[in-house]
């Protein structure tokens, strides 16, 4: 059998190899023998054939054949020595008389892709792999030499014919799209698509891969490899295919500026981190090459893909803060924001408590926070998505405040409480140091 650009051709093939000279130079008259694959010979009385792991006594031998007299016919024949293999050896390998049938027939038949001859073969992967120990590879160099052959073509495909289907090894077995996909079609009148998330199966993987797609029904085309991943990877990861799609509609073309199309995709972080783990990079090689290239880049603005928005009761408004030099005024009197070296969940607990706090903007950067009376959408300056502002809920009815010089004592003069806003649970403890915070937020924090 030989294979030639990606076709099985049939024939009865010759080595002059080491290992082959050496079976034969090894088998012994009277030794029992199997075949590898289907024998045919014409005799006086019409054509004989020996199915795969037919039994025989070996007559005669030489330097590259062997003389057997097979059971089935009760005929002899002249056979290449490395079609052949000591009865034993097919005994060491449990189920390796039942592949060799099956291997010759799926590999003449006409009708079967290789992809499909492939999987026939590795219904049986635990034969192959024992036939291909390499203990075996001189024991029993013709079926060594020979699973060898099979394996090396099937790997070609995307099929490991020694390992369990479903096996990493079967990578490219069944595949989906991972990005849209255009085919000009032959006669050059227009295009076909292939939809994200759109499935197929490999028919041919050499230069190229070569998929024929479930839909459009019949289409048969090229991709490369970073354009496609096993199918299983699909529901692998929980909210996979809606964050394939968030990436296509927040694609370069659609006028996004980078900041909303990571968000865009941040909305799925849950499939983003179940993706983007270690194991699965060998098991999901394109998915995981597609999530960390995008995480990379959206990490370079302040966009984890892999960390949800945080839960809160506030507006989230991404890749913004606020801007005393516009006018926002902090919720302190000073002339100049304080930073508080604090968690978020802390900042909001803290605003929530303080009837003045109307705003905090957080830095990722710095994990921590400023807050701020009045930071309305005109003191409001966009950025990096390593700022976030969070705006305190508050009655519709509520106006904007306005600055008074007149209506506080305290030390923040010169800044009207705003109105109350639904108070969120604080615990005791946390009440308690937003407390203090109101007398003096600076010693608080000092």
């Amino acid at each position: 059998m030989e294979r030639r650009r990606g076709v099985w051709h049939l024939s009865l093939w010759f080595c002059w190899s080491a290992a082959c000279l050496r079976a034969v130079a090894g088998l012994d008259i009277g030794e029992e023998v199997s075949s590898l694959d289907i024998l045919s010979y014409s005799t006086d009385s019409g054509p004989v054939v020996i199915p795969a792991a037919g039994l025989g006594t070996v007559q005669k031998n030489s330097s590259s054949d062997v003389t057997v007299l097979w059971t089935d016919g009760g005929k002899a024949g002249v056979v290449a020595g490395n079609l052949v293999e000591r009865k034993a050896c097919l005994a060491t390998c449990a189920g390796l008389s039942a592949f060799l049938p099956a291997a010759s027939e799926a590999l003449r038949n006409g009708s079967m892709m290789e992809v499909d001859r492939c999987m026939a073969m590795q219904m049986h992967y635990q034969a192959t792999a024992c036939a291909m120990a390499s203990a075996q590879e001189r024991q029993c160099p013709s079926a060594f030499s020979r699973m060898k052959q099979y394996s090396d073509v099937c790997t070609d495909i995307g099929v490991d014919i020694a390992s369990a289907p479903g096996d990493i090894a079967l990578r490219f077995q069944r595949i989906f799209a991972l990005t849209p996909i255009r085919y000009n079609t032959s006669s050059g009148s227009g295009t076909v698509h292939v939809a994200v998330g759109s499935r197929g199966r490999i028919i041919r993987r050499a230069a190229s891969i070569v998929v024929l797609w479930d839909e459009p029904a019949g289409l048969v085309g090229n991709v490369a490899e970073a354009q496609v991943d096993n199918s299983t990877c699909l529901e692998s990861c929980a909210g996979l295919m809606d964050y394939l799609l968030a990436g296509v509609s927040a694609a370069p073309d659609t006028a996004l500026t980078q900041a909303e199309l990571c968000l865009a995709l941040q909305a799925h972080a849950n499939a983003s981190a179940c993706g983007l783990k270690e194991e699965r990079r060998a098991m999901c090689p394109g998915v995981w090459s597609l999530l960390n290239e995008r995480a990379g880049s959206c990490s370079t603005i302040g966009v984890d893909l892999t960390k949800e928005i945080p839960a809160t009761d506030y507006e989230h408004v991404p890749c913004t803060y606020c801007s005393s030099d516009l006018g926002a005024r902090d919720m302190t009197g000073t002339a100049f924001a304080i930073f508080h070296y604090i968690p978020l969940n802390v900042c909001e607990e803290w605003c929530a408590t303080n009837s003045t706090c109307g705003a905090i903007d957080y830095s990722m950067t710095k994990s921590g926070c400023r807050m701020w009376s009045w930071c309305p959408s005109n003191v409001q300056r966009g950025a990096s998505c390593f700022w976030a502002l969070y705006e305190k809920p508050r009655p519709t009815t509520t106006a904007l405040p306005t600055i008074n010089a007149t209506t506080t004592t305290h030390a923040r003069a010169g800044v009207v409480s705003v109105s109350s806003a639904p108070m969120r649970r604080v615990p005791a403890a946390l009440t308690a140091a937003a407390a203090l915070m109101v007398v003096d937020m600076h010693i608080l924090l000092a």
